[in-house]
């Protein structure tokens, strides 16, 4: 089985992927942005003084130590990527206007590098710009991997979201980087995805089913059973990890933290990660028992998954966030939404609650104080399902299963 992956602009869970398929198959070719070398820490240092933002670290989750990969960077298109980006600080809104040219920018660059192989395995969004077709003309079969809700059903759960804050959806099914991503599921002969409600989404807006397959990510190994006392010293600590935003469900998990605090029940909400949530709704709950930790490292990150009593991720339209993943691993009980993609069963190995629904919320949390032996058999399960059925291997069995079946 001879593989062509490609990940499009960023690395997503692609290098994982890379790594892991690599180890089932006859070769593996990986196309992607840049990739940095020893020498880098120069240039990463330029690019950030001059985006105004870090990015060291993102762009070092992209190193692929495996030798059985073999890589490709593409890295005009990255180039111009982070020349938008760039731009984008002095003229407000050129980054969004010129995305999906940079992906499609992306897709004709990598076509340079595309072999005579079995399957084209890409990111939806990075088949255009000519390779889809190409990968076509070469006689290979099209996989699309594609991480989040048709992103018409995205649109559907958030523009009532934005609109409240002052605000516009950012995922638009008929602008910018996403009319490539759904010209590339429209031309894919299969189309991956990692979550069952993901699936259901494209259902619903005409895909066939055997058309798609659910594959779920896996989860790194050092961050299984984290959890070890379930024992709650003080408040009650809930974790959130990721992107602080309107799509993660930033509202609901503020306002079931007011609930909680207005029945007197003694808990703290830690967040970690970007905070990019409207500063209107941000104000507005000021006064909470909360704290904001931005971003962290991996191994800092791993302490606040150990010391939590409760992860909740009440998501509006996400894929399978890695971060949900995560704390299921590390043996957390985790209260979220059947939009987060996780994959946990409603009182077996987390809670389920409704999209929207800060009551809910809030009563499950009470829930889970009030019953610490079920709240330790949810956080136990959680991490022997994962430890079980979700790792980086078992991800890369499942999908070498989807390319047999199209070749």
């Amino acid at each position: 089985m001879k593989v062509v992956l490609s990940s499009g602009l960023g690395p997503l869970h692609f290098v994982s992927s890379a790594r892991f398929i690599s180890k089932k198959v006859d070769s593996l070719r990986f196309l992607c942005g840049y990739i940095p070398s020893q020498n880098a820490a120069f240039l990463m240092r330029i690019v950030s003084f001059l985006r105004g933002k870090k990015i060291d670290g993102s762009i070092k989750k992209r190193k692929i130590d495996c030798e059985a990969v073999d890589v490709h960077s593409c890295l005009f298109s990255e180039c111009f990527n982070q020349f938008l980006m760039i731009v984008n600080r002095i003229v407000k809104g050129i980054y969004k206007k010129c995305y999906r040219i940079a992906w499609s920018f992306f897709g004709w660059e990598s076509c340079f590098y595309l072999q005579k192989g079995d399957v084209f395995h890409v990111r939806s969004g990075a088949g255009q710009g000519g390779a889809i077709k190409k990968a076509k003309r070469l006689g290979m079969k099209v996989l699309v991997d594609h991480s989040a809700l048709h992103p018409a059903q995205s649109y559907e759960n958030l523009e009532n979201e934005f609109i409240k804050w002052g605000g516009k959806p950012t995922i638009n099914p008929n602008a910018g980087v996403w009319v490539n991503v759904l010209r590339d599921c429209k031309d894919a002969d299969m189309i991956v995805v990692n979550a069952e409600h993901i699936k259901d989404s494209f259902i619903k807006y005409g895909y066939p089913k055997e058309k798609l397959r659910v594959v779920y990510l896996g989860v790194r190994s050092d961050f299984q059973g984290l959890k070890e006392n379930y024992t709650v010293n003080g408040d009650f600590r809930v974790l959130f990890t990721g992107g602080f935003i309107l799509l993660k469900g930033a509202e609901y998990i503020l306002e079931s933290l007011r609930i909680l605090h207005s029945r007197g029940v003694p808990v703290h909400y830690d967040i970690v990660g970007q905070v990019s949530a409207p500063s209107l709704l941000l104000n507005k709950y000021k006064d909470l028992n909360i704290t904001f930790h931005g971003q962290v490292p991996q191994d800092e990150l791993k302490t606040f998954l150990h010391d939590a009593d409760c992860y909740l991720f009440p998501s509006l339209a996400d894929g399978c966030a890695q971060s949900g993943m995560e704390a299921l691993s590390a043996g957390l009980p985790v209260v979220a939404t059947y939009q987060s993609g996780l994959p946990i069963t409603d009182g077996e190995s987390g809670c389920v609650v409704p999209m929207k629904d800060a009551e809910a919320i809030a009563d499950k949390i009470e829930w889970l104080i009030a019953h610490p032996e079920e709240r330790e058999s949810l956080g136990r399960n959680a991490a022997k399902m994962m430890r079980e059925k979700y790792t980086w291997e078992k991800y890369a069995e499942n999908m070498v299963k989807v390319y047999e079946e199209m070749v």
